[in-house]
């Protein structure tokens, strides 16, 4: 089956270090992957917005140069790849992964790679990758203005009960908005 694995965390909480660290272990266990990742846009040695498990320690990314003034073109560009990923496999039952590895934070961000998982029926995960604030901001390197990643932390960490899987917990950016309508009248 291709499973599909949707990072979610501010900017510096890591999921770049534990997409690189997923795909290692996965391609030690003989199981083949890719990553999809806006990030991969800003790299002058990167050609594409995908990058196989094999070559995430052995391609050259070359330099990083953030242009946030691009990002309108960076994420239509990185759901593209991540279409024709998904188009292009022959037999979605095989074992294969796709992590996305965006920011993803709030619902907008998430639901059309998860919708799109879907409709291709492949067991599809979200990954929230949690970092203190502090660790955030120190570490983070897409030159995001902090009053930027502090207003984002303050909409990730509210967690709401998931409606469909009691005793789980999601981030309420991450429900659809009727449920988050239902549950702030309970």
């Amino acid at each position: 089956m291709t499973n599909v694995y949707i990072m979610s965390g501010l900017p510096g909480a890591g999921k770049s270090h534990l997409v690189r660290e997923m795909a290692k272990t996965l391609l030690d266990e003989g199981k083949r992957g890719v990553v999809v990742s806006t990030d991969f846009f800003w790299y002058s040695g990167l050609f594409s917005l995908d990058v196989y498990f094999d070559e995430l320690t052995s391609v050259d990314f070359g330099e990083y140069n953030f242009v946030p003034e691009k990002l309108p073109m960076a994420h239509p560009e990185c759901m593209r790849a991540f279409c024709d990923i998904l188009k292009s496999r022959e037999d979605l039952k095989e074992d294969y992964t796709i992590i996305v590895d965006n920011t993803g934070i709030n619902t907008c961000e998430i639901a059309p790679y998860y919708l799109v998982a879907q409709a291709f029926e492949t067991d599809v995960k979200i990954i929230r990758v949690e970092a203190e604030l502090p660790v955030c901001l120190g570490r983070q390197t897409h030159e995001v203005p902090e009053h930027i990643i502090i207003e984002m932390h303050n909409t990730f960490t509210e967690m709401v009960e998931h409606p469909w899987q009691p005793g789980v917990s999601m981030p309420k950016q991450h429900m659809p908005w009727w449920v988050c309508e239902s549950l702030e009248r309970v």
